[in-house]
């Protein structure tokens, strides 16, 4: 993804200390590299930037691969496994540098949607798939599409997708007034983060099991806001 490079070059002048040294392994032309936490947050983002960056500084034009084991944990949100997705992304993707995450995940309503995240499908044999998923999947109750940028053809593009949106939310139980008043709203702030970012767009939404009607009403009142 475009400016993803930020991540690593806004933290490239901190340094590890030692006790993070210490935890980085190199076996059998891989690095292996543990956290231990019961939440994953934005701190443990940071920590594996820092990480991939002193490999790089250190070990300069070594492209072994990175395994960062961080067991079983609850992610704090949503946005701190799509980042986590946008950094592996933009590592295997752009800097064909192999980085690996092995985890099993709780799902709360915050982060249900690890169920269906690409990091399931990251392995060394998997690569390609993790790629394609990033970049769009349609499964049971996750849609998923990066949105690239668009001036030739945007309004019917924008069209198009929010009509695959409305379809489905709608597919998914969602009623008809509400789904297209999210659809309505959803493309609107896809196309002002294209046209105002000038970049692409990561669109990504779940639905839980089961929406309470109050949660619901909620939305609505949002959206009208």
């Amino acid at each position: 993804m475009q400016y993803s490079q930020l991540l690593f070059e806004k933290n490239d002048s901190i340094r590890l200390d030692s006790s993070v040294k210490r935890k980085l392994k190199l076996k059998k032309k891989a690095f292996y590299y543990e956290i231990r936490t019961e939440v994953f947050n934005g701190d443990h983002i940071q920590e594996i930037i820092f990480v991939v960056n002193y490999i790089s500084r250190t070990y300069k034009g070594c492209r072994f691969p990175i395994y960062i084991n961080i067991g079983h944990v609850t992610f704090y949100d949503k946005l701190v496994y799509v980042i986590l997705e946008s950094i592996c992304y933009y590592l295997l993707k752009d800097k064909k540098q192999p980085l690996y995450i092995l985890f099993s995940a709780k799902h709360t309503i915050w982060s249900e949607g690890i169920a269906f995240s690409p990091l399931k499908n990251l392995t060394p044999k998997t690569t390609e798939v993790f790629i394609s998923k990033f970049n769009s999947d349609l499964y049971k109750r996750h849609f998923r599409k990066l949105v690239p940028i668009i001036n030739d053809g945007r309004s019917e593009y924008l069209c198009s997708l929010m009509q695959e949106i409305f379809s489905f939310l709608t597919n998914n139980g969602i009623d008809e007034d509400s789904s297209n008043q999210l659809s309505e709203a959803l493309i609107e702030l896809i196309g002002n983060g294209g046209e105002h970012g000038q970049s692409e767009c990561l669109f990504d939404l779940d639905i839980t099991h089961h929406m309470p009607k109050e949660m619901m009403k909620i939305l609505r009142l949002h959206i009208m806001d």
